[in-house]
């Protein structure tokens, strides 16, 4: 099976705190490894979700800890932190426990999202402007996200206003055909808005 954000049961769009922390960065992992391994791992996330000591010589930004699901070979932990994902934390419990970790995040407000990977201590970070990354990642992902900016738009908008906004700062411009599709998509939400 395939980890993707729709394992998840807390979405970014359902984050109970969002009223509570400025710029969410939603935040998405899977850790996996041996039973112990992922027992004390657990642990950890459950000490910070209460606040305790964990142990741990970094600390995360503020992260509060929705979600921490776990079954025989994997564990799912979920939450928003402020500003940035956990890396300095994900980092270090892969350098203390024999475990690999895939994050998924996105930042809305600062315009981010990505996937970092971290084992043995080492991180390998994709992270790319926030609608750019949906695009080429998860298209189910970007035509919310895609809805949403045109809710926000007055109801005269074109998809060039549309455009403008989301691409701006792409690291790789769309080829013609993804234009094409990106302007499917919009006609398609602006459809569904109207009705």
């Amino acid at each position: 099976m395939r980890i993707t954000t729709k394992n998840f049961k807390i979405k970014s769009k359902n984050c109970k705190n969002k009223s509570i922390m400025p710029n969410l960065c939603n935040n998405f992992l899977v850790v996996h490894g041996q039973d112990s391994e992922l027992d004390a791992v657990a642990e950890i996330f459950k000490a910070h979700k209460e606040r305790r000591d964990t142990g741990l010589e970094t600390e995360p930004p503020r992260w509060e800890i929705d979600s921490i699901e776990r079954d025989d070979i994997i564990l799912m932990v979920s939450g928003p932190s402020a500003w940035v994902p956990p890396h300095d934390m994900l980092k270090e419990i892969s350098s203390k426990h024999s475990v690999s970790i895939r994050l998924e995040y996105d930042e809305i407000g600062v315009c981010f999202a990505g996937h970092t990977y971290y084992e043995n201590g080492k991180d390998f970070n994709f992270c790319l402007q926030f609608y750019e990354y949906f695009f080429f990642n998860n298209l189910d992902e970007f035509q919310v996200q895609l809805e949403t900016l045109v809710m926000t738009m007055k109801k005269d908008c074109t998809f060039e206003d549309v455009k403008q906004i989301m691409l701006r700062d792409w690291e790789n411009t769309p080829d013609h055909a993804s234009l094409l599709d990106m302007e499917e998509m919009f006609n398609t939400a602006k459809e569904r808005l109207s009705n």
